[in-house]
């Protein structure tokens, strides 16, 4: 398998992701929201105890921090979108903070 970086800012990063068909990305998870969008070839997306076959031009969406795998059924190619949320706790207590001086 081979990852180039397309795109990185400090909330985004989008990778251009090549697999062999039998090639595994292991399960993992990432901090934030993440799409995949197949190009070209198949792949088998797991999510927890369910899997889903991806084929090009298909995109598939999952949430922060939940377990996936990716399995390449043929060569193929995918778009890798990985989103950073921002510190809820910090934007929670300065909207708090916000309020109580307001009030």
């Amino acid at each position: 398998r081979r990852a180039e970086t397309l795109i990185k800012t400090d909330r985004r990063r989008v990778v251009l992701v090549t697999m062999r068909a039998g090639a595994e990305l292991q399960e993992h998870s990432a901090p934030g929201p993440i799409t995949i969008h197949a190009l070209t070839g198949a792949f088998d997306v797991t999510i927890g105890d369910e899997s889903r076959s991806l084929e090009a031009g298909e995109l598939i969406s999952i949430q922060a921090n939940q377990r996936h795998a990716v399995r390449a059924s043929a060569d193929g190619a995918f778009l890798l979108t990985i989103s950073w949320l921002p510190d809820d706790t910090s934007e929670a207590a300065a909207v708090n903070g916000d309020e109580e001086l307001g009030a």
